[in-house]
């Protein structure tokens, strides 16, 4: 009986496409992908055709990390330098009673309503915690979840709402400044992000209990 040889052709195209994928996964070895080629493709324009595209699948792959590993750290720092800061912020805190410091901060609002005056700054309330700037900062941030001028004006909407309530003939102006903004533009803008409404239609619509 005559045995029939059975031949196979193999596709340029094809081949040029596995070892696309074999230059990709051997992406730190180029010289191996390379010896690869040669034993697979005869045909020197195929060889070089598959080792540029192969090529060009590396260069978006190292493009899509990068924007991925920018994508990760904040704006204008490099990742060390971001994990510097992180490390920063977190040490600031160290050593410190967190609670104690909150309570401390809500009696300086509360029972001293230091909040009422109008020059306060971050500079001068980390003073009068006895604290330095930045790790007032980081309190406020990190531990109570405001900045500064949210945890302020927390304070002064609450009394500016009370104020509005209780004094009816007095102006909205004059209440806004009373409560430690500085222009009537400040109050109007910090109200109606906290109460989505103007002062005066807060005043309108509310009415003290009887």
């Amino acid at each position: 009986m005559k045995r029939e040889s059975i031949s196979f052709q193999i596709d340029p195209k094809q081949t040029m496409i596995l070892i696309s994928s074999i230059g990709i996964l051997l992406s730190s070895k180029p010289v191996l992908f390379f010896v690869l080629g040669i034993l697979l493709l005869p045909d020197w324009k195929w060889i070089f055709s598959s080792f540029e595209i192969s090529h060009s699948f590396l260069r978006l792959i190292d493009k899509t990390k990068l924007e991925t590993q920018k994508n990760t750290i904040q704006p204008g720092r490099t990742v060390f330098e971001n994990s510097v800061n992180e490390g920063k912020k977190y040490s600031l805190l160290e050593g410190l009673d967190l609670e104690e410091q909150k309570q401390k901060l809500e009696r300086l609002m509360n029972q001293e309503r230091i909040f009422l005056d109008e020059e306060l700054r971050l500079p001068t309330l980390a003073s009068e915690m006895k604290l330095s700037v930045h790790c007032l900062s980081a309190l406020l941030n990190e531990f109570i979840g405001k900045n500064f001028n949210e945890y302020v004006n927390e304070f002064r909407i609450a009394e500016a709402k009370k104020m509005l309530l209780e004094e009816k003939d007095r102006s909205v102006l004059s209440i806004g400044l009373a409560v430690g903004f500085n222009s009537y533009s400040a109050f109007l803008r910090s109200f109606m992000k906290s109460e989505l409404q103007t002062p005066k239609k807060f005043r309108s619509r509310s009415k003290l209990p009887q």
